[in-house]
Order: structure tokens, then C-alpha cells, then sequence
């Protein structure tokens, strides 16, 4: 069996991964100042994708942050979110970034513990908490980052 690679989206993957995902999910982007995407795949068929982000004019959401980590439900627990994550981590990282930010419910335990496997944490922004409880509901949303040296 050929090797698992993960590897940064090209405008047709960019394409095919809008038809896979919530197309609303992926034009909502558009007033990101920089964003990746990174496609987890064997040959030809994609198990799993990823995007990061870095906004321009929305306020308290500085740096960059991870979106949208999915991988299709048969191809869990075989470490493929580990390695869009680890991969997602390595690009902020070399755009010289301090920090790379997520939004997690608080109930999603099995994403909690991935995020925390790879080295996120738990942290507060107050301004943003604020804005979260307003918006989450009964399932609280958390903000997990990963600092960098």
C-alpha cells in the first residue's frame, strides 16, 4: 500500500475539497489575509484535510488558527488528524507565527486529545471568551493554542 502524505492544497484539490466539505465553510474565508489547506491522501483519494488562517480585521482573532480538521469516519485512529495537524503546525511555524490557535467544543473530547497530543493547550483570550459564550450555547466553545520558541 503506497504511503499516507500530507501536503499543501492545490487550486484543484482546493476544488474537490469544497464538494467534499460545507461549501459556506470554505468561502467564509475570504477575508483572510493567508490561508493554507492541506490534504491528507493515498494516491489519489483523500482521507482528510485541514486549513489554517490568518484574519485581517476581526478583532481578537490575531495570528493564525486551525479550521475545519476532518477526516472521513472509517479512516479515524490511524493518526491521520496527527499528521494534518503536525503539518499545519510546521507552516505557521516557518511564517516566522508565535502561535497557532483553535476553537474546540468543550464536549469533543476525542479532538481535545488529539490537540493536546500534538502540543495545544488550553488558554483564555477574555475579549474573545466573551464573544464564545454568546455564540456556543449550552456547548461551550475553548481556545487551544500552541506556542512556538
Amino acid at each position: 500500500m503506497p504511503p499516507l502524505t500530507v501536503h499543501e492544497a492545490d487550486s484543484l484539490e482546493r476544488k474537490a475539497l469544497t464538494r467534499w466539505m460545507n461549501p459556506r465553510r470554505f468561502t467564509a474565508a475570504k477575508a483572510a489575509r493567508n490561508e493554507y489547506y492541506f490534504i491528507a491522501r493515498i494516491d489519489r483519494f483523500i482521507f482528510g484535510c485541514v486549513k489554517i488562517i490568518e484574519w485581517k480585521d476581526k478583532p481578537n482573532y490575531d495570528g493564525f488558527w486551525l479550521y475545519d480538521l476532518i477526516v472521513k469516519n472509517y479512516c479515524r485512529g490511524f493518526g491521520i488528524g496527527e499528521a494534518l495537524c503536525r503539518r499545519a503546525i510546521e507552516k505557521t511555524q516557518s511564517l516566522q507565527h508565535n502561535y497557532l490557535s483553535l476553537l474546540v467544543h468543550e464536549s469533543n473530547i476525542r479532538a481535545r486529545t488529539l490537540y493536546e497530543k500534538v502540543g495545544f493547550q488550553t488558554t483564555v483570550i477574555p475579549e474573545l471568551q466573551t464573544e464564545l459564550q454568546k455564540k456556543s450555547g449550552t456547548d461551550n466553545l475553548i481556545i487551544m493554542r500552541i506556542h512556538f520558541h
